[in-house]
């Protein structure tokens, strides 16, 4: 179950777009990003196991690519992001283990 949530999140955080605007623009260091993928994967995790909610998840992400990534999620990304992490939480440990589609 576990590694099913993970991919699930990995899945998310590769096409989400502020990530790519920030590959794209330089912003972020390629040879960092499985660094990035992993911290994000991680925490996302942690705060899911926890029972917290999206808005705290969306907390977290607009702390961690402002403050670490030096990225702005200005396209209003974050939520739906955060809505699509706490989706595949929701759908794996109900027993759905088919990876949702973004």
């Amino acid at each position: 179950t576990e590694l099913k949530i993970r991919e699930g999140i990995q899945l998310i955080i590769e096409t989400w777009s502020a990530f790519e605007i920030g590959l794209s623009m330089g912003v972020l260091d390629r040879k960092n990003v499985n660094d990035i993928i992993d911290t994000i994967m991680d925490q996302v995790y942690i705060l899911l196991k926890k029972k917290k909610d999206k808005f705290d998840i969306e907390e977290f992400l607009m702390e961690y690519i402002e403050d670490q990534l030096g990225v702005q999620a200005e396209d209003g990304s974050v939520p739906d992001v955060a809505q699509a992490f706490c989706d595949v939480y929701e759908k794996v440990t109900a027993g759905d283990d088919t990876i949702i589609d973004r």
